[in-house]
């Protein structure tokens, strides 16, 4: 985890270390090779204000400070990977910006995140 946090935004290691692990997403990969079934691990790490994160391995073009409506807005219109969007959306659900009172497909966004995968 926490040379991850390094290469993808220069997270320095003593901060990387506060991350605490939150839960899991489950969803499935397709390509011309076939369907097929992935896991990702979410973590939670708060930073700074005035952190500013520096993409280091080139996996990641661009980082944002967006107000969450924003970021909202973004995920509905695609501008996520897939998969990455997942997890925003995890958080959003955890932290109570996506609730059964705001959002309509609540229930099912909430079970499509934590699927059981048949194999």
């Amino acid at each position: 985890m926490v040379k991850e946090c390094y290469e993808e935004a220069a997270i320095p290691a003593d901060v990387a270390a506060g991350a605490v692990p939150v839960g899991s997403i489950s969803y499935f990969l397709e390509d011309d090779r076939g369907l097929f079934p992935q896991m990702g691990f979410v973590f939670d790490l708060e930073l700074t204000a005035e952190f500013k994160p520096v993409a280091i391995d080139g996996e990641v073009d661009q980082f944002y400070c967006w107000p969450i409506e924003q970021v909202k807005e973004e995920i509905v219109s695609g501008n996520f990977k897939p998969n990455c969007a997942l997890v925003v959306l995890d958080f959003l659900i955890r932290h109570g910006y996506v609730t059964a009172d705001n959002e309509p497909l609540y229930e099912d966004l909430v079970t499509s995140l934590h699927r059981t995968q048949p194999f």
